[in-house]
């Protein structure tokens, strides 16, 4: 089993700067993993983030935070 989170990230400070990264935080449950993705000219950049799936019932929380510390996040139950 897999669960693959996708999107498009944007990010408008990276977008007036023309280049960056964004830290992306995945957890399930009790596990958390961390990936960087790089941001294009225009700000965004699309996900792509396969990971193994966790029991049914685990919570996930994703979250994004930019080069000057600033997060958003979503949790689903």
């Amino acid at each position: 089993r897999l669960l693959r989170v996708t999107g498009t990230l944007r990010d408008l400070g990276t977008a007036q700067a023309r280049a960056g990264r964004l830290t992306l935080t995945l957890q399930l449950g009790a596990g958390t993993q961390t990936r960087r993705v790089a941001v294009g000219p225009g700000g965004t950049a699309v996900l792509d983030f396969p990971v193994a799936a966790p029991p049914d019932g685990t919570p996930v929380r994703v979250s994004v935070r930019d080069e000057a510390g600033n997060e958003a996040y979503a949790a689903f139950p």
